[in-house]
């Protein structure tokens, strides 16, 4: 099975039980909507926390497409927070107090506070710092007694004023009338990223499709440039369908109809796939099958650059054979442990490039074009590195464990223990030919639910490098002072 490697951890965020969840949907990670981006990065520190959020499209869309999807716009300061118990529930519902700085949209001109719901009831739920101004997307509902509810979860769009300069100058243009109603995104190869759109370096564009955009028995249509882009300008409100065409192309299952409101938007990323195979086979030095290895493909964006981070993985089968379907039409290095050009934390076995190399820079990229199916690859495996037992405690200045909270140890880029803090001894697996950074963090106020206060509290540990070597060794990590980190 083939996988790109942000797709498998959306997976692992996926939660059956929040309402946001919705099946095949992409994520995707935009620089600008740092509230979302820091979020998830945080969920991915926490490879046990797999009950999270994963949400659509729209948590980063643009003001434009948000009119025709909230009930209240908003530009706003937050001024308090509010936890309400209600018999018989035993936990209580939070609300943001906002002071309403600007109104855009379903609020009266003259209101000057409101109360916003993160979502308390789901794992989509929102954090809102106090004295801290948002630009506010939010919905209308009803609670359990049918009491009005406003809810902004960080599904919903909402986003720090400072991140939103162009939505702002959008929506005071809206209020003028001033804004034209238009449709517009990018046919790309593929979509594996998490919240929104990409990013133009985690892309690879499908230039040169013929875009159709239909109201009817009217149609209209576009080229897409070379970096994938298309737009329809000034068109008229009401609902449309969407399709694309690329001679060796087919546009992968996705939702194509769409309705737009007046001086609104709607954007849509279009994905094309291919019928492309890349297969072989992992063999160590002396030509013997390696079963159960991680074979990974990093592509090459239509910049230049290597996307490590969007690399696609698969695992080798008893008797070696791998194989990649379905996969972009560009250029890729091949390899084992080779994103970021760094060996795995949890691989025995050392970086090793197509057809047989350890550095990025002498490593054969391999190019795939439309319905191209490359076959018979061979590759070459170092023997596995010696095991090296790593020890490491970790307390207080004290010497008493950190507690019962969430404590996470890394080394490099993997994960020691990811848990509660209640011992002070944990065993890592090392390499004896590698090299670890080592730290800690401690949540010293607890994560669970029910949600936390506001300004929850982190103890980071000092750094240590554990230098190449056979011999066991024994790394000590103290535990700083509690900070607050800086708010999403």
């Amino acid at each position: 099975m083939t996988i790109s490697r942000r797709a498998y951890y959306h997976r692992l965020f996926l939660n059956a039980n929040g309402h946001c969840d919705k099946p095949g949907t992409r994520l995707a990670t935009p620089a600008s909507n740092v509230f979302v981006r820091l979020l998830l990065l945080l969920f991915a520190s926490f490879p046990a926390i797999l009950n999270a959020c994963s949400c659509g499209p729209l948590s980063s869309a643009p003001a434009c497409e948000l009119l025709g999807h909230s009930d209240v716009i908003f530009r706003g300061q937050v001024i308090g927070i509010e936890d309400v118990r209600t018999p018989p529930a035993t936990y209580a519902i939070r609300f943001h107090r906002f002071r309403v700085d600007r109104a855009y949209q379903g609020l009266d001109p003259k209101t000057t506070e409101i109360l916003i719901n993160g979502d308390s009831w789901t794992t989509c739920r929102a954090n809102y710092s106090i004295g801290r101004e948002y630009l506010m997307f939010a919905r209308s509902m009803s609670d359990t007694q049918g009491k009005p509810l406003l809810i902004s979860s960080i599904c919903s769009g909402s986003r720090p004023a400072e991140n939103a300069a162009a939505d702002i100058a959008y929506l005071e243009s809206y209020r003028k009338g001033e804004t034209q109603t238009r449709i517009f995104g990018k046919a790309v190869q593929f979509m594996s990223a998490f919240v929104g759109r990409m990013e133009p370096d985690e892309l690879i564009p499908a230039a040169g499709a013929a875009v159709t955009l239909r109201q009817g028995d009217v149609a209209w249509q576009r080229i897409t440039t070379p970096s994938g882009d298309y737009s329809f300008d000034d068109v008229p409100t009401g609902e449309y369908q969407v399709s694309v065409q690329l001679p060796g192309f087919h546009l992968a299952p996705q939702r194509r109809k769409l309705a737009i409101v007046a001086g609104g938007c709607a954007e849509r990323w279009l994905e094309m796939r291919s019928s492309t195979r890349v297969s072989g086979r992992v063999v160590d030095r002396r030509g013997a099958p390696v079963p159960g290895v991680e074979v990974e493909l990093v592509p090459r964006n239509s910049d230049g650059a290597w996307m490590d981070s969007n690399s696609f993985f698969t695992r080798s089968n008893t008797e070696g054979y791998f194989k990649f379907e379905q996969v972009p039409a560009t250029q890729y290095l091949l390899g084992h442990s080779i994103r970021h050009d760094r060996p795995s934390y949890y691989s025995p076995r050392s970086r090793v490039y197509f057809p047989g190399v350890s550095a990025r820079a002498a490593a054969q990229p391999i190019q795939i074009l439309p319905e191209q199916k490359l076959d018979g690859l061979l590759l070459t495996l170092p023997d596995p590195d010696q095991p090296r037992p790593i020890t490491v405690r970790i307390s207080w200045p004290d010497g008493t464990p950190p507690g019962p909270h969430l404590l996470q140890v890394s080394a490099s880029d993997g994960t020691i223990h990811n848990g509660p803090g209640n011992a002070i001894v944990y065993i890592a697996r090392g390499f004896a030919n590698r090299s670890y950074k080592i730290n800690a963090r401690y949540w010293f106020d607890d994560l669970s639910n029910p949600e936390p206060a506001a300004g929850r509290r982190l103890s980071q540990s000092n750094t240590v490098t554990v230098e190449p070597g056979t011999a066991p060794i024994t790394v000590h990590l103290i535990l700083g002072p509690p900070s607050v980190p800086p708010p999403l």
